[in-house]
């Protein structure tokens, strides 16, 4: 880009320099205007014209070439957030997998401890080992809901990170909230 900008100074030095000529030509003294100089000023003029337009195509070039890549960056942006939110989508459907597996689990444990106890003829030990296999299977889902909490806000916690690292246009437009999965 400061290539472009050098060039385009440069353009305008010379530019300059073959507009002060005439200038500096008139200011000289008194001439007398033959068809040489006529034609030489005409030419300057020509060439001035032909400068001012590649300097006004150099400028829409830059402007145009800007554009391209700001679009290039706010496409890659998108590319980056939508990887991210799948990443995190993923890891919360994962999580949510192993809660509801631990949950068949601890109702199976449960179903099982229950059907045992219940079996019990002594009055006393059936009513102890109830008690404890409610006390087991509720530590057990208590287990299992800190592993889907914790699993969730790693999720999130990684989708914030990641998001980041796509640069600040795409970190800003993201309106999604680790409260949306509050519900889960």
């Amino acid at each position: 880009m400061s290539f472009k900008i050098a060039r385009i100074a440069g353009t305008a030095a010379v530019l300059t320099l073959l507009l002060a000529g005439p200038v500096l030509a008139e200011n000289a003294g008194p001439m007398r205007e033959t068809s040489s100089t006529s034609s030489t000023i005409e030419s300057l003029k020509d060439q001035r014209k032909a400068l001012e337009d590649r300097i006004k195509a150099e400028r829409e070039k830059a402007r145009a070439d800007k554009a391209a890549a700001t679009a290039a960056q706010a496409e890659a942006a998108r590319a980056c957030v939508a990887a991210a939110v799948d990443k995190r989508e993923v890891a919360i459907a994962a999580g949510w997998s192993a809660y509801a597996s631990g949950t068949t689990a601890n109702l199976a444990a449960r179903r099982t401890a229950l059907a045992a106890a219940w079996a019990m003829t002594d009055r006393a030990a059936r009513r102890t080992a109830i008690s404890a296999a409610w006390k087991t299977a509720n530590e057990a889902q208590r287990a299992t809901l800190k592993t889907w909490r914790a699993a969730k806000k790693s999720a999130w916690e990684q989708s914030s990170k990641d998001r980041r690292a796509c640069g600040p246009s795409a970190a800003s437009e993201m309106s999604e909230s680790a409260n949306a999965d509050a519900s889960l």
